[in-house]
């Protein structure tokens, strides 16, 4: 069946024509003979009266529901509305089809990609349980760790405690049984002194020093007071399963949302001048103005300015040290990497303060997630046989600067070489440039490999790549300023090249930011210039 106006039949294979499909169709092999008639003339089960038997039907009543003949519509049926049998077929005929053709190209996919999300979604799942569970079973670890050296602490108090208290309690009863020996050797010589008339008048009476009691000590035994008890609020908490029903949806042919069309010739809207200054990393804040960092040119300047499309710094943000890697938190709220003591800072308009604190790995790109978490590139060189071997991750944050998850295996392979800028896509995927990897790699929120992207270079027409500033669009596609070539690719969200942005006319692009209306930033460092492409039409 096709969509074109299907006026034949085939009476072997029972199936519609047009026109333009009998000569395709003739060629078909069959157990039958082909036989192609008219639509009207095809060879289909009759349809009988249904008061004269062996008379074949000519209407049929919507009043009474049933097939009639000529007689019963000039009688019986004469004032009752029917339709000539063959129109009525024909218009089922074209409604079934119609339907059908409903249910294969628009009904049928909807519910299949339904399936498959719901499919991933049960997958996801499972790993976000076996993660939680690892994490309690890690807690409850640490915690009885805790446990563990508290009561040896305890217990090793109590033996000290015991050990001095029985030996304080030997020592004085070593002291009263040597004053009972005394006592008894008194009494012995008082018994001889009895028998001898002699020394009886000799004995000169001193017991004064038995009398006396020696100095005692009292103890008071130490008491153990067992502490509360709620273990469950020790190891965490655990949120409610939360549902939520969504209503059911009538599935339309225009269900499915125009996408927007890269330009073939995109256009640079603006170009702003931020003076005499490299531009570092770049983020947007509306679609007419952009937080930049960088570093002046003929004088020290670490701040962090906020440009306006005309060029006009409305706001500046004062630095201590020279910023590389921004990302905006909320409005006047910036996130920075600081390298010179491994922190990432929290800027508004008082002085910074310490989000998250590393201890020997160095904070690089950062990226705000839709959810509020933040995400940071981190370095590390380790000293390894005499040779300097660099470290790469990147590691997830709660909105308070709590560590939730380190991304940097894929098994027992290492992912980054050196992770320099990161991104969330709009399908919560993590994008990630590496430039010593000179590929950009995307992980799935759980930090599950993705794919990797090393540059379009065996069909582009540059030879390397050089991947640097990462950010995304509303379409989740993925967008990459590529340093050294004067250019920005356009990948799609599983990977596949879609275009290059106005090659040879960035001069080496470094921090990108796409603002609400899908135009990207472009922060160019060497002539300290912001530029803003339009690519979408």
């Amino acid at each position: 069946m096709c969509d074109s106006v299907c006026e034949l039949f085939c009476d072997a294979c029972e199936v519609r024509l047009c026109k333009l499909c009998v000569t395709e169709h003739l060629k078909i092999k069959s157990q039958r003979k082909h036989k192609v008639v008219a639509y009207t003339d095809r060879s289909v089960d009759k349809l009988y009266c249904c008061k004269h038997q062996n008379t074949e039907s000519t209407y049929r009543c919507h009043t009474c529901a049933v097939c009639i003949c000529n007689d019963c519509a000039t009688t019986s049926h004469v004032s009752h509305n029917r339709d000539l049998m063959p129109e009525l077929l024909e218009r089922q005929t074209n409604l079934l089809m119609r339907n059908t053709r409903e249910l294969k190209s628009v009904i049928k996919p909807v519910y299949q990609q339904k399936i498959e999300n719901l499919k991933r979604d049960l997958a996801n799942a499972e790993k976000s349980y076996s993660l939680i569970d690892s994490d309690i079973s890690l807690c409850g670890s640490k915690l009885r760790q805790e446990v563990d050296c508290a009561v040896e602490s305890l217990r090793t108090e109590v033996r000290k405690f015991k050990e001095e208290h029985l030996a304080d309690l030997t020592q004085e009863i070593s002291q009263m049984e040597t004053r009972l020996e005394e006592v008894g050797d008194t009494v012995k010589r008082s018994n001889g002194i009895l028998l001898s008339p002699d020394k009886l008048l000799a004995y000169s009476p001193d017991i004064t020093p038995l009398k006396t009691m020696p100095e005692m000590t009292n103890f008071e035994m130490p008491a153990f007071t067992p502490g509360q008890m709620d273990i469950k609020s020790n190891i965490g908490q655990l949120s409610s399963l939360v549902k939520s029903v969504s209503p059911a949806a009538v599935i339309k042919k225009t269900s499915k949302k125009q996408s927007k069309q890269i330009k073939r010739n995109p256009t640079i809207e603006a170009s702003v001048a931020v003076g005499e200054r490299y531009v570092y990393d770049i983020a947007c804040t509306s679609e007419s103005s952009v937080w930049m960092c960088g570093a002046g040119i003929l004088y020290n300047d670490n701040n962090l300015r906020l440009i306006e499309l005309d060029g006009k710094n409305s706001k500046t943000l004062e630095c201590s040290m020279n910023p590389k890697y921004i990302a905006l938190k909320s409005h006047g709220c910036i996130l920075f990497s600081d390298h010179s003591d491994n922190t990432v800072k929290l800027m508004s308009r008082e002085a910074p303060e310490i989000f998250i604190r590393l201890e020997d790995w160095t904070p690089k790109g950062l990226a705000v997630m839709l959810s509020g978490e933040v995400i940071v590139c981190q370095y590390k060189e380790t000293e390894v046989a005499a040779t300097y071997t660099a470290l790469s991750r990147v590691v997830k944050y709660d909105g308070k600067g709590s560590e939730i998850r380190k991304m940097e295996f894929d098994g027992v392979k290492r992912i980054f070489r050196n992770a320099l800028f990161v991104a969330e896509n709009r399908n919560f995927d993590i994008c990630v440039s590496d430039e010593s990897k000179h590929s950009v790699v995307v992980l799935d929120k759980l930090g599950k490999l993705q794919f990797v992207y090393k540059g379009n270079v065996k069909t582009g027409r540059y030879r390397n790549f050089n991947p640097r500033g990462i950010t995304t669009d509303s379409q989740c596609n993925i967008l990459i300023s590529d340093y050294m070539n004067y250019t920005i690719h356009i990948i799609d969200q599983y990977g596949q090249f879609l275009s290059y942005l106005l090659p040879k006319k960035v001069m080496f692009p470094l921090g990108l930011s796409v603002d609400e209306d899908d135009k990207v930033w472009v922060g160019e460092y060497s002539n300290g210039t912001i530029s803003v492409i339009e690519y979408f039409r």
